[in-house]
């Protein structure tokens, strides 16, 4: 690189916190000193900072942070140090203030690439430390919230990992303005934060609440047909034992109400209630206690699950599908 080149990088600094945020002090050729004394070119009145707290100075086309000796110390990037070489977006804690570095490069970014180290090291070509400079810690965790927050579509569990990633993400970055890794990590928690909770809803809150739901109606089957139970009985007192002739005579003598002839099922899917299947017992016919006397015959009503039957004996029994099957064809040919 020739020294026209190197004269034509600028670095420079941009302050975040309680005090001169958002002023931008470049680095020139005397460096830049940060402290609380009044011959310091930034200047702070926080005890958290030393009279002369850190120097920043450029040496040929590379710009370092060194600690004067202060009582709280630096930190770059996180890590307390003493003096520390600065790539473009690296951060400086100076106390309550920040201090993200820039590069200001107006070569091309194919030149940019092929930076040459000092001519007196004489390595050749910078790869690793360019490779440093583009993928950044920040950035990388930007991607990482980014793919959890698409896998939460896969899984809800995803989404409270890409948040948190976001989150520390955005920490990370604080006080820093780079629109791309802000849009990834914007994208991330809205992903995360949606799509988690869209897909917990679905693979965990509305099964529940589905289950819950079968639950009760099987309950309400259960209780409807011990209400038909009682009003056969009291239909029994009055008509000498006689079974009536279907469930809606119950209703026609006031014994029964209207909704307890029906099974509860079908109202989970939307659809119109259907009747209980009323077996009364033929005339003169011997009285069979385990014969069914009243049950609903349709598994779809119970969402594939055992169904409720009412026993001449007055029990209510939870029969599969096949056995109830089974019992009602013996029945018929009685």
């Amino acid at each position: 690189m020739s020294a026209q080149e190197a004269t034509a990088i600028g670095f420079y600094v941009k302050v975040r916190g309680r005090e001169n945020s958002g002023r931008q002090y470049e680095i020139g050729p005397n460096g830049l000193l940060v402290g609380r004394s009044t011959s310091c070119d930034v200047r702070f009145r926080s005890p958290w900072i030393s009279r002369r707290h850190a120097y920043f100075y450029a040496d040929q086309q590379q710009c370092y942070v060194e600690d004067l000796g202060s009582k709280n110390g630096i930190l770059v990037n996180g890590a307390k140090t003493k003096k520390a070489r600065l790539h473009g977006g690296d951060v400086v804690d100076f106390g309550p203030s920040r201090f993200t570095f820039r590069v200001r490069d107006p070569r091309s970014r194919l030149a940019r690439w092929l930076v040459l180290t000092r001519p007196d090291e004489g390595q050749g070509l910078a790869w690793a430390e360019q490779m440093r400079e583009a993928v950044r810690p920040q950035s990388f965790l930007a991607l990482v919230s980014l793919v959890f927050g698409i896998l939460t579509y896969l899984h809800w569990a995803f989404g409270p990992c890409a948040v948190v990633l976001a989150l520390l993400a955005f920490w990370e970055t604080r006080g820093e303005r780079s629109p791309v890794r802000r849009a990834l990590l914007a994208a991330a928690l809205t992903l995360g934060l949606f799509g988690g909770a869209l897909n917990a809803w679905f693979e965990v809150a509305a099964p529940r609440m589905w289950e819950r739901q079968v639950l009760a109606a099987r309950a309400e089957c259960k209780r409807n047909l011990q209400k038909v139970q009682w009003a056969l009985e009291a239909y029994h007192r009055t008509n000498d034992g006689q079974d009536p002739g279907d469930l809606q005579q119950l209703v026609e003598a006031g014994l029964l109400e209207a909704e307890c002839i029906f099974c509860p099922g079908p109202l989970l899917d939307g659809e119109e209630p259907r009747p209980y299947l009323f077996l009364p017992a033929p005339a003169g016919a011997p009285e069979e206690g385990y014969a069914v006397r009243v049950c609903d015959a349709d598994p779809a009503n119970h969402q594939d699950r055992d169904l409720w039957a009412l026993r001449r004996n007055g029990g209510i029994d939870s029969l599969a599908a096949p056995q109830l099957e089974r019992l009602l064809h013996r029945q018929s040919g009685e």
